[in-house]
């Protein structure tokens, strides 16, 4: 773990007064009440003269402690946070801050962490206080190296069949069976129509089943492994959602680092359940175990996702939110390829989301097509009605030649595009689930928001490894102007404990 602080670094502790904040306000978590006496100046003086030539040791920094008034440090804790016997005056600043951040990560608190750790006669017993946090890299992965091989794996579903293991899919057939048996009871279509889409529906049915089997058998193998380090939440409905997902985890789990790593992840498109009691057991399970969540923020966010979010951060485990950064010349190519019904169900939800009557982003949309709300609004009525009558998916490829498909997919990508930059912002900056306290420690543990699947890997490899780097702010104004932006008066209830001696202290990390 790396940390920095930068109205530390920023201290010149060669004068007397800031020498005592460094101390007294920065490591003890105590508060000044006096300015130094002309005699504790000398002192103080004293001890920085013989700290620049000569260093620190364990007794001459207790010897300081002693003179600011402050309770003196063990042995154990000293060798923990400053890790030599001898050291440097400015070193006394990186070790000071290597303290803060520990106290920010385990226990939420600088004065309590003091309190806890100063004490330990021990660096082993600092170490075990710590945990997981104080874990060394190198021993970590070296635990992970070292792992046994899987005795079970999974059955891998391939990209193009993972839609079958949904709880829509197998709904779907037998929806297009009884479509099929209207439109042949109304002589809609012909006898050898029919008895050819029966056929295939029958093919289809056989298939979903055979996947479904495979997804049942994946979720007891996945209960039956010794560990289980990353939970993927997302929500999947139709056939282009699995496949984003299953893409999604592929590229994740690439890095030949994290390859090395032998690490164990639920995938959700090669499992099922049989029942929905079933699915929430099992995956409530899988939260409870794996070290690490990611969210992938995709069209839809739903209950359980969320909830999964929130659960996670409820735990003090980390969650990585994942929201796709659109390239719309790729994204374009990409979404040429998916069924009319991806635009039909995307048309209404960024209308829902307002993406398509934000003023702002009007000029970017009229350049694409100079009359682009009434063109995509005749386009999906259009295509809707045509699915409607359609026996199979032969009229997709017919649309898709038309002139003014290519202007479809470049609108939704933009579409898409503001779409994803506004989650980004909401999950980053105001969504009330981006946040949750530990349920244990009373802890704040927020939410990691990234936009690109490399860094996402990155990531994820510095959090198993304990090679985060952090950074204490101090931001009290913008607390507060983040607070008075909220609905509940947030400000005035701080203000009330306060007024009860009560610590309400805002550390933003």
């Amino acid at each position: 773990m790396k940390f920095s602080e930068l109205a530390i670094e920023h201290l010149d502790i060669t004068k007397p007064e800031n020498i005592r904040m460094l101390i007294v306000e920065k490591f003890c978590a105590q508060s000044i009440s006096h300015s130094l006496s002309k005699h504790e100046e000398e002192l103080i003086a004293t001890f920085i003269r013989s700290a620049s030539t000569v260093g620190v040791n364990y007794e001459e920094l207790n010897e300081l402690m002693l003179l600011l008034n402050q309770r003196r440090i063990e042995r154990g804790f000293f060798s923990f946070i400053f890790e030599k016997d001898k050291i440097k005056l400015q070193e006394l600043k990186a070790g000071v801050t290597k303290f803060r951040g520990y106290a920010m990560l385990k226990y939420g608190n600088f004065k309590f962490a003091f309190n806890s750790l100063s004490k330990c006669k021990i660096r082993d017993e600092v170490e075990k206080k710590l945990l997981p946090y104080s874990r060394d890299k190198s021993t970590i992965t070296k635990s992970y190296h070292g792992r046994p091989s899987k005795t079970t794996d999974i059955n891998k579903i391939s990209k193009s069949d993972t839609f079958y293991t949904g709880y829509i899919s197998g709904r779907r057939l037998d929806d297009y069976k009884e479509k099929i048996k209207y439109k042949r009871q109304n002589k809609e279509i012909t006898e050898d129509e029919h008895h050819r889409l029966m056929s295939q529906i029958i093919k289809d049915s056989d298939k979903c089943q055979n996947i479904i089997d495979i997804a049942l058998k994946n979720a007891d193998v996945y209960l039956t492994w010794d560990f289980m380090d990353i939970y993927i939440a997302t929500s999947m409905r139709y056939k282009w959602e699995y496949e984003e997902t299953f893409e999604f985890i592929s590229m994740l789990f690439k890095n030949k680092k994290i390859l090395r790593m032998n690490l164990r992840y639920f995938d959700p498109t090669q499992s099922k359940c049989a029942e929905r009691i079933d699915k929430g057991i099992v995956e409530s399970l899988m939260l409870k175990r794996a070290k690490c969540t990611i969210y992938m923020t995709q069209e839809l966010d739903t209950l359980g996702k969320d909830s999964e979010l929130a659960a996670t951060l409820a735990q003090g485990k980390p969650v990585i939110a994942y929201v796709p950064e659109v390239n719309l010349r790729e994204h374009t190519k990409k979404i040429f390829n998916y069924s009319i019904e991806y635009f039909i169900k995307r048309y209404y939800t960024l209308k829902l989301e307002g993406i398509w009557d934000e003023r702002k982003y009007r000029p970017m949309f009229g350049r694409v097509d100079s009359n682009y709300s009434l063109s995509i609004r005749k386009w999906i009525e259009e295509s809707e009605k045509r699915m409607q009558e359609a026996v199979d998916e032969s009229f997709e490829a017919e649309i898709k030649r038309g002139p003014q498909f290519l202007t479809i997919c470049r609108l939704f990508s933009l579409a898409e595009s503001y779409s994803y930059s506004a989650r980004y912002s909401i999950l980053s900056r105001t969504h009330p689930l981006a946040i949750q306290v530990h349920l244990d420690t009373g802890i704040a543990n927020g939410v990691l928001v990234l936009r690109d699947i490399k860094r996402c890997s990155e990531l994820l490899l510095n959090i198993l490894t304990n090679d985060m780097s952090f950074t204490i702010k101090h931001e009290a104004e913008k607390a507060r102007q983040l607070l008075i932006s909220n609905d509940i008066n947030w400000v005035a209830f701080f203000e009330k404990l306060k007024s009860k001696k009560v610590n309400s202290n805002i550390y933003l990390f």
